[in-house]
């Protein structure tokens, strides 16, 4: 591969203006010197001249031709660079000696083999203790578990002395460490068998050892920082490194390890031995910003700021490395590799662990570069919150806020919880340094919807409340963007009603009147029958009471109607019962029974509400006679029949639930639709039948035994059968409705970038195909969404909206052909995630050294970064050759501009103007 580049003084940008503006001033006074010649061949030396001029002056850019090739398959090197908000954050807490280690690899500190014996023994010593302490600090280990504990204390304390005797420690202070730490433990080895698996109690001289090596730890860290200011020249010089290092970012850091140095840069260093590709991990992707197949000249100078807000250092990469490894011109006999920068703190849904093992079986070890500090900073932050999505609006809103206190002790904060400018809910609080821990909050929001529900009683929807909790900025915080959270809960302007009315005390009716009266979203009013059947029900407005008048009927939104005698009710009530589903949208469920009351209706007004006919008055047949439950092909579709979320065929879920022991007998009427049926001694008989009718929906029920599924799944599937059928039937599954239509959206919260799903259900019993929608941004209208007919339901109409854009939605429908008068609306919002990713800004070490053994690759952290290459270069496969033809001191260079003279020259001559 050949690439043109250009190392002259001049940029060549610069050079190539300059020239271009050179030439062409030339061009001009040539020309002007020319005039009264009228010899044509004369129009070609202006052109000759400015020719010439260009390419001189083009020299100062100093063009260069670079050749690369490669003999055999180079191995190829994925290079990740976690550009994450969590790296924009700095590390003053870290120690003292990993921060002179940083600052000399970033060469802000001069090179000393000492001082670098002394840091890598300091931080060896730390390490160990760190390690032994956390075997230590858990619940009573086993006895291998101490052992292998001590073990790898005791081979720790054997580097850190070899390192202290080539000139850190006198012979007398290293005989002291050998004495102190490193033969106790070798002393204690024996006691504990590293087969046992018996639980044993540590002694207290384990944890004398740690407290030994912390303190030898510090006297290290100590020397190291007097050579230190020795090797550079001063204390100044090392304040300054250190000052340096205390304001420069983790992603700062990043680029100055991997860019800086020109030619001699880490990434200059990997290019000359394996293909690279650099990759910014960004979300749940990872961009691709430079490829050594693309030549030096375009190798990046400055990596992209680090703003994504979430961190995924586990599927992304997975995603990577099998694009590389399928490429086109990725040979067989290829290897890859992956280096990775970052802080480790994943917070994707994605295990980085499970990756890397699947990289390792695979052949591709994972080189992890850890950037940060382990040690906690002085922060407090808002983790979440857990609070209800949806209330009713007299209802109190109760959760608790998860937050980190990473403060010193005893420093007055306050939590609040805001809706806009208004406060709903405060906390006086100390900080603790207790890391994580929950606060309860508990507020009413009844006066905030009151104004909204004031101004439209009639409007049944979800008020959306986007809400904030937030904390005191502290001066003393190292993060503060993550003192807040943003949530929202949505309340219902009105409880919705259910009349159940039933001839007897039955134990299905007994079960959804409990059921529903347990909702907070529910209110029950419940009557049953007298055993004679003829002593009538209490009109009026209270419970127990049925509703006195056709406007009082019209304000519930669900009747379960059940073995009522026919005497109960006047044909005037059934009416009424009749326009609430066809004219209101009201839901109505027949729950058939033994005494099968429902077909002794005849002609009155409730027969003609009635999905089925009865052929014959005879009961059903006995318990070895009925089958199993099937679903329908209609059945399958139906959202409320689905009774396990993961289920694969929703029908066996329902053939493995015992059958009824009673079925009416019933015939599904033409142009409605059987959803659940069940093979009896006369045949198929149906057990759940739907229709639409008018604007309401109506459903049959020919059996009251689902109480019999309690026996085998304790009620799981019973509870979640009523509570959707009658939820579908009533049209609770919509967000918003009124009189004329109903509306929802498949989730509160988008984030940027997403499509929302979008439906409506038009209630009044028009024919038509589609609907268009209309949505508005921030009270401005931002689209128009065409509506199709869902193949299941002829009332309702479906789409997506297009990718969103940050901002407060709201969605309705204004239809010239349906209703345009409705001011239904709902509202969502699309905003980016909280995902946590400021939370926690301390190096995930365990994890990364995971993945990198996982994998079968090397862990270092950010000041070891030069040690890469010799853990690195036995991966190399191929070889690389590289040169360099310097146009400007080249003979292809100097040819045309001899020419272009030359034959200046000619022409001039022939003219006769020489």
């Amino acid at each position: 591969m050949t690439t043109l580049s250009f190392s002259g003084d001049w940029p060549p940008l610069l050079g190539l203006s300059v020239s271009i503006l050179v030439s062409f001033a030339a061009y001009l006074l040539y020309k002007v010197a020319l005039r009264g010649i009228e010899n044509p061949k004369a129009r070609a030396l202006p052109w000759l001249r400015a020719g010439a001029v260009f390419l001189v002056l083009l020299m100062l850019t100093g063009p260069v031709l670079r050749h690369r090739s490669t003999s055999g398959a180079l191995t190829r090197l994925l290079v990740f660079v976690d550009a994450s908000q969590s790296m924009s954050a700095t590390d003053p807490e870290m120690d003292l000696v990993r921060k002179m280690a940083a600052a000399r690899a970033l060469g802000w500190l001069p090179a000393s083999q000492a001082s670098s014996n002394a840091e890598a023994a300091s931080e060896e010593l730390s390490s160990a203790s760190h390690a032994l302490r956390n075997a230590l600090s858990g619940p009573p280990p086993r006895e291998h578990e101490l052992h292998a504990a001590l073990d790898a204390f005791s081979k720790h304390l054997s580097q850190t002395l070899q390192s202290l005797r080539q000139g850190t420690l006198s012979n007398a202070e290293a005989d002291d460490l050998n004495r102190q730490l490193v033969a106790p433990v070798k002393k204690m080895l024996p006691r504990y068998r590293p087969d046992s698996l018996s639980s044993i109690t540590v002694p207290k001289e384990c944890f004398d050892l740690v407290d030994l090596a912390a303190r030898w730890q510090i006297n290290i860290a100590q020397k190291a920082r007097k050579m230190a200011v020795i090797e550079s020249g001063g204390e100044r010089k090392i304040e300054a490194a250190l000052a340096r290092f205390d304001q420069t970012t983790r992603m700062e850091r990043v680029r100055s390890l991997l860019l800086d140095g020109g030619e001699s840069s880490l990434i200059s260093r990997l290019s000359a031995n394996f293909n690279i590709n650099l990759f910014a991990l960004e979300n749940s992707h990872a961009r691709n910003l430079w490829s050594s197949t693309d030549g030096a000249e375009t190798q990046p100078s400055n990596l992209p700021p680090p703003d994504a807000t979430l961190t995924n250092i586990g599927s992304s990469l997975l995603e990577r490395v099998d694009a590389a490894r399928s490429s086109a011109k990725a040979t067989l006999d290829s290897r890859t590799a992956v280096l990775l920068f970052t802080d480790g703190q994943h917070n994707d849904s994605s295990s980085p662990e499970t990756i890397a093992k699947k990289l390792g079986d695979r052949g591709v070890p994972i080189y992890c570069i850890g950037i940060g500090s382990e040690t906690r900073p002085p922060d407090l932050a808002l983790l979440g919150i857990d609070a209800p999505q949806t209330i009713f609006h007299e209802d109190r809103v109760s959760g608790t806020a998860t937050l980190k206190d990473d403060m010193p002790a005893g420093i007055p904060f306050q939590i609040k919880i805001s809706l806009g400018d208004n406060v709903v809910w405060q906390k006086d609080m100390l900080t603790s340094q207790r890391s994580v821990l929950k606060v309860p909050f508990d507020f009413s929001l009844k006066d905030l919807v009151a104004e909204k529900i004031a101004a439209n009683p009639s409007l049944k929807s979800l008020i959306t409340l986007p809400l904030e909790a937030s904390l005191t900025v502290l001066p003393q915080e190292r993060e503060t963007r993550n003192n807040s959270s943003r949530f929202i809960v949505r309340a219902t302007t009105g409880k919705r009603k259910l009349l159940l009315l039933d001839g007897r005390p039955r134990w299905e009716t007994r079960y959804i009147r409990s059921l529903f009266e347990r909702d907070p979203q529910w209110q029950v009013n419940s009557l049953l029958a007298e055993p004679d059947g003829k002593t009538p029900w209490l009109r009026g407005l209270s419970a127990g009471a049925f509703p006195a008048d056709e406007q009082t009927l019209s304000e519930y939104d669900m009747i379960i109607f059940g073995d009522v005698p026919p005497a109960m009710l006047s044909d005037v009530e059934l009416q009424w019962i009749s326009d609430f589903i066809s004219k209101k949208g009201g839901g109505l469920l027949f729950l058939d029974g033994a005494r099968q009351m429902l077909s002794s209706y005849g002609n009155r007004p409730l027969s003609r509400l009635l999905p089925v006919t009865f052929p014959t008055p005879e009961a059903g047949a006995g318990d070895s006679a009925i089958g199993p439950l099937e679903l329908t092909e209609r059945g399958r579709s139906f959202a409320a029949l689905k009774l396990e979320e993961n289920a694969s065929d929703p029908a066996e879920v329902w053939k493995n639930l015992p059958p009824p022991r009673h079925l009416s007998r019933a015939v599904a009427l033409p142009g409605t639709e059987t959803l659940l049926e069940s093979q009896t001694p006369q045949g198929r008989s149906p057990v759940l039948v739907f229709r639409q009718y008018g604007s309401g929906h109506i459903a049959y029920m020919a059996s009251d035994e689902t109480w019999r599924w309690r026996n085998e799944i304790a009620g799981k599937y019973q509870e979640r059968f009523w509570s959707q059928l009658v939820n579908e039937l009533a049209e609770a599954t919509f967000s918003t409705l009124d009189d004329q239509i109903a509306l929802d959206t498949d989730s509160f919260s988008y984030s940027p970038g997403l499509t929302a799903a979008l439906r409506a259900r038009i209630r009044d019993g028009k024919p038509r195909t589609s609907l268009e929608a209309t949505l508005w941004r921030d009270g401005k209208r931002y689209a128009s969404v065409h509506l199709l007919q869902e193949p299941s339901r002829a009332d309702t109409f479906a789409g997506r909206s297009a990718p969103l854009e940050p901002g407060i939605y709201d969605f309705g429908v204004e239809d010239s052909g349906g209703p345009s008068k409705s001011t239904a609306r709902v509202r969502f919002e699309v905003r980016l995630p909280q995902t946590g990713e400021l939370s926690e800004l301390t190096l995930k070490e365990e994890m990364l050294v995971k993945m990198a053994e996982t994998s079968q690759g090397k862990y270092l952290r950010e000041e070891q970064t030069a040690d890469l290459l010799n853990h690195i270069t036995p991966l190399k496969a191929g070889q690389v050759y590289e040169s360099e033809t310097l146009l400007w001191q080249s003979y292809w260079w100097f040819s045309p501009i001899i020419l272009l003279l030359g034959l200046e020259w000619i022409l001039r001559k022939r003219i006769g103007l020489l």
